[in-house]
């Protein structure tokens, strides 16, 4: 397979699949990354996308290989990858997504203790001559081991922590997922909230049945409209493929805020909507 430069961006790598981004690719930045940012142990995932599996299977191979123990979190969220750096005090993250691109591609998002992004300006360009280079590293006397382990109570409780969960009043909420990552999300949280919600393309799908899952476009925010008008919500929510994106909508099926975030989580940015619509109307969120 051919491993080239063009995928390196400013803040992380992205690309066709399997032109650009690929096996051979994972594995070299397996072998890399834990010598460049002195990795000990990472948290590894990928979104629903079908090739992140197999990308996510060699670059765990080249991790271990180069001595790094992974916890593997699987199907996930780029958050949950932030989350699990931070919360377990482990050396970095690597999350394999591509975002809000389309199908055809996939990527790697990259973090260094803290969950700090690894970038043009802080490794990144590093990252990509090593992995540039003719021969890698000799493999570590002792292979790291792999920890399979799902933190989704865990990253849950972290973000509802953040939350007064006596304010909350029972909204009837859409929550439009979009066949990605944010769906087991949605279907674990939803049990410890008073809404009633409505889920929209629910199941994690990478054929993406439903469309690309991207409602920073308009033309795929019709779906989660439909949803709030037919079901008659109070308001409404739409996620990209790996939930780093979030789209609110009022009761009318209107879009009011675009690519919320909060300390890097689109969850808790939509939950900190929730509890200021229940504290003071929902008006005082879509008239703002």
């Amino acid at each position: 397979m051919n491993v080239s430069a063009k995928g390196f961006g400013v803040c992380g790598i992205r690309g066709l699949y399997p032109d650009v981004v690929n096996e051979e690719l994972a594995y070299r930045v397996g072998r890399a990354f834990p010598g460049l940012v002195g990795a000990r142990k990472v948290a590894v995932g990928h979104d629903i996308r079908l090739s992140g599996p197999f990308l996510q299977a060699e670059l765990v191979r080249g991790l271990t290989e180069a001595g790094c123990d992974v916890l593997d979190i699987d199907l996930c969220g780029t958050e949950m990858i932030a989350f699990a750096v931070r919360a377990y005090q482990l050396d970095g993250g690597i999350m394999l997504t591509a975002g809000s691109d389309a199908k055809a591609y996939n990527g790697m998002t990259l973090m260094r203790r803290d969950a700090c992004l690894l970038t043009g300006d802080t490794g990144l360009k590093d990252l990509e001559a090593l992995v540039l280079a003719a021969e890698s590293a000799p493999a570590a006397v002792r292979a790291g081991q792999v920890e399979k382990e799902d933190i989704t109570e865990d990253y849950i409780a972290d973000i509802l922590s953040h939350i007064d969960l006596d304010r909350l009043k029972p909204f009837r909420v859409v929550a439009n997922t979009g066949n990605g990552a944010a769906g087991p999300v949605i279907n674990a949280i939803e049990k410890k909230l008073p809404f009633d919600i409505v889920k929209v393309n629910n199941i994690p799908d990478g054929n993406f049945p439903n469309g690309e899952p991207n409602p920073l476009l308009p033309e795929n925010r019709e779906a989660t409209a439909e949803a709030i008008l037919e079901s008659e919500a109070d308001l409404g929510a739409a996620w990209n493929c790996d939930f780093s994106r979030c789209i609110l909508f009022d009761e009318r099926g209107n879009c009011f805020e675009s690519g919320s975030s909060e300390g890097g989580s689109s969850m808790l940015a939509w939950l900190r909507v929730m509890e200021r619509c229940s504290q003071f109307g929902v008006h005082s969120e879509t008239n703002a």
